[in-house]
């Protein structure tokens, strides 16, 4: 909690006569993130207590959030001692992101796509399956060239619960195609976003749900 140590770069293509042609400015952050082997998370080396919640989709409409909406959100969220959320299926708006790397709250993004995954399109004999990975190894790249320089960005997950606790893939399906899928999903983000955590299927494979809180 408290200020964020942030940067502002400003970079500009500029003529020879000394006039300026694009100008673009970024606000980004330092740091450094990892996951021990008991999912223990330490941020610039110190270990993490995580109090972490998923964030609902701001609004089906997504043109109707905006910077206020989002701030009280995450205020209420931030003043619930939660630190950490997941950006669940959705990419929010630049302002989202903007105040997670302000009032640093972490970021996990599950990508959007549907739960489980894509389930019967990676079969071996689908004939949508090479078109479905081409595209979404597309469009991965441009979330991930979006986001990766905000520095609450710290986890990347495809899917959730979709592999029952390490018990293979959901609902029979070809168990090759989805590590296939899997396997293109993390050498993206291994090359867009070094140094960040890829997870292939959240509350799964050493994850853990908890529903206790209330009883």
């Amino acid at each position: 909690k408290g200020a964020q140590n942030l940067y502002s770069l400003e970079a500009g293509i500029g003529a020879e006569k000394g006039d300026w042609g694009d100008r673009r400015s970024v606000v980004f952050g330092i740091r450094t993130i990892t996951r021990d082997a008991d999912m223990a998370y330490r941020l610039n080396g110190r270990k993490m207590f995580v109090k972490a919640s998923w964030f609902p989709i701001a609004d089906f409409y997504r043109s109707t959030p905006t910077a206020e909406s989002y701030e009280r959100d995450l205020r209420l969220f931030r003043d619930g001692n939660f630190d950490l959320l997941v950006n669940f299926t959705v990419v929010e708006k630049p302002e989202f992101y903007d105040l997670c790397d302000r009032l640093g709250i972490l970021v996990v993004v599950e990508l959007p796509f549907p739960q489980y995954g894509p389930q019967r399109v990676m079969d071996q004999g689908n004939p949508m399956r090479e078109p479905f990975l081409k595209q979404a190894g597309l469009q991965v790249r441009q979330i991930v060239t979006a986001l990766r320089n905000h520095p609450s960005v710290v986890e990347w997950a495809p899917l959730a619960e979709a592999h029952e606790k390490a018990g293979g893939w959901s609902n029979g399906v070809d168990q090759q195609g989805y590590d296939t899928f899997m396997a293109e999903m993390k050498s993206i983000v291994s090359e867009l976003a070094p140094g960040s955590i890829f997870h292939p299927s959240l509350c799964d494979l050493g994850e853990q749900h908890f529903w206790y809180a209330a009883a």
